[in-house]
């Protein structure tokens, strides 16, 4: 069919002008939200869809978590997780005793559907916090991560759970009282009496133990459970301290311990803290003696157990004060430099 010059023009002015109005209408539907300041959508690409928005919130057993950041004290290492409170009674003999808030922690899996069980870390100390711990022990625990979730919890008295922390004596350190002269028995009495005058109304110490942190720990459990599934069993990964706390799980609840990990043991027989000293000697003198075994380090460091107790001595004979910026304020502080100093920093450092 041959259309004549005149019908090709009206044609093509008709479809100009359907262009038109379709381009009228597609733009007053897809207005652009930056050019409307009434609208909370963010902009999108031409032909793209909105992306799905991250969820705020997550729903474990009974929990409700909500996104959070996991800080590592005195550092810049943080890690995402989330977070929740979760109360428990102080006095567990009472129902009506105060009702303390314990702080626990998720690191999601990466796994599109989890193990039912998950890993929990228990910090050492006793005194340091699992959520404050994460961030240092993320990269050797991160594989796992493939599989399960990671459940962080602060144990009662640490950390953001009800912290059990007195300040110092401020008229003492203004001072320049500060006494590092070693053990004193009267002086830790004296610390101790006015740390629990501090916690007045705060918090019991008597319900600050290792056996009621694992009831606290076992009931996050039964919360983390679903009606149909029940509660998930854990993969525990305890460290120093946090070795006590994970065989005292397994001795009241052993149903509820999937596998154990023990790093660093605190057998429950032991007084932790008592065999310090004893501990490091034999340390000090086993490191040493492969050191004078050895002919070429023999030769450059002589006897070196016999020249830490000849440093110890020119110490307990001339204390001084040295002068050192602080690693957390970074302000010139001045402190004694003496045996108990010394005896400190090689116990740190072995």
């Amino acid at each position: 069919m041959v259309i004549k010059g005149r019908t090709a023009l009206r044609i093509g002015v008709f479809a100009l002008a359907l262009g038109l109005l379709g381009w009228n209408y597609y733009r007053s539907q897809n207005k652009s939200p930056a050019a409307d300041p009434t609208t909370t959508e963010p902009a999108v690409a031409a032909g793209k869809p909105l992306a799905p928005a991250k969820p705020v919130t997550w729903q474990l057993g009974s929990l409700t978590l909500t996104a959070c950041e996991l800080g590592q004290p005195n550092s810049g290492l943080s890690s995402a997780a989330w977070c929740a409170a979760f109360q428990v009674p102080e006095n567990r003999d009472d129902p009506a005793s105060r009702k303390i808030a314990l702080k626990l922690a998720v690191i999601r899996s990466n796994a599109q559907v989890a193990s039912r069980d998950m890993l929990v870390l228990l910090a050492g100390g006793p005194g340091q916090a699992a959520t404050e711990s994460w961030p240092a022990a993320a990269a050797a625990l991160q594989p796992l991560l493939a599989h399960r979730h990671v459940l962080l919890l602060d144990q009662r008295g640490t950390g953001g759970s009800n912290p059990l922390n007195c300040q110092p004596d401020t008229n003492a350190e203004q001072a320049n009282e500060v006494d590092d002269s070693g053990f004193n028995p009267a002086k830790l009495r004296s610390e101790a009496a006015r740390c629990l005058k501090q916690l007045d109304g705060k918090a019991d110490p008597r319900y600050y133990t290792s056996t009621i942190a694992v009831q606290d720990l076992e009931d996050l459990r039964q919360a983390l459970g679903t009606p149909a599934l029940g509660a998930p069993t854990f993969d525990l990964v305890g460290v120093s301290y946090g070795t006590r706390m994970a065989q005292q799980s397994v001795m009241h609840h052993p149903e509820a311990i999937r596998s154990v990990v023990l790093d660093g043991v605190v057998p429950n027989t032991l007084v932790l803290g008592e065999d310090f000293a004893q501990n490091l000697d034999a340390a000090l003198k086993a490191q040493f003696a492969r050191c004078t075994a050895d002919a070429a380090c023999k030769q450059r460091f002589s006897d070196p157990y016999q020249t830490l107790y000849q440093l110890r001595d020119a110490l307990r004979a001339n204390p001084h004060e040295v002068s050192f910026r602080d690693p957390q304020t970074y302000k010139t502080v001045k402190r004694p430099l003496d045996e108990y100093s010394l005896a400190s920093v090689v116990r740190m450092f072995a």
